[in-house]
């Protein structure tokens, strides 16, 4: 039965129903008391698989602060695992497309009480998209180029690209002429 649940979560989101998909993970990733599957362990295979398809799922449903938590976990727990260099990306992405949703709510005017807190969101996930990719590339770097599948030559190639977009994007300004980043020059005219 437990062994069943993976492929059942797949089914599940086979069949459009992510939301029973999400469910049948969760209940192998949060115990609940008095359920058998209070018996898997972060050691078991199926804990595991079960942490990097969360990731994946909630990065096709654009939830990315959840991918972020369950992608940060697994590469906690599974710095060794097969799918680490691939989930270091997926962890920079999901930085980077939760910075682009935070700006988009920056734009917002009925935001302006939370611009404050929003910027600092925006800039922290920049920073560490940025640092998250140029990780990733570090990764993919330690395999000879040669052996690295067709998707991990994109995802390096990726890395670079967003690496510089993050840094691109934290240095934004705020008016023409200006050279101080936006964060700063609407947290100074506030003083």
């Amino acid at each position: 039965a437990l062994n069943s649940l993976i492929p059942l979560s797949d089914c599940f989101h086979e069949m459009g129903a992510a939301d029973k998909a999400e469910q049948t993970l969760l209940r192998i990733v949060t115990p609940r008391p008095n359920d058998d599957l209070a018996l898997i362990t972060p050691e078991a295979d199926e804990y595991r698989e079960a942490l990097f398809r969360l990731g994946d799922l909630y990065m096709r449903s654009e939830q990315f602060e959840k991918a972020i938590a369950r992608y940060e976990e697994a590469l906690e727990r599974y710095a060794g695992d097969p799918r680490a260099d691939l989930t270091t990306f997926h962890l920079a992405d999901a930085h980077r497309r939760s910075a682009a949703r935070i700006r988009k709510d920056l734009e917002n005017p009925n935001n302006v009480a939370l611009k404050d807190s929003l910027c600092v969101a925006h800039q922290e996930r920049l920073q560490r998209a940025h640092e998250m990719f140029n990780r990733a590339i570090e990764r993919f770097q330690k395999r000879p180029v040669a052996s690295l599948p067709e998707l991990d030559r994109l995802c390096v190639k990726f890395s670079h690209l967003y690496a510089a977009d993050a840094v691109y994007d934290l240095s934004l300004v705020a008016g023409a002429g200006s050279t101080e980043p936006l964060c700063l020059m609407v947290h100074r005219r506030r003083r």
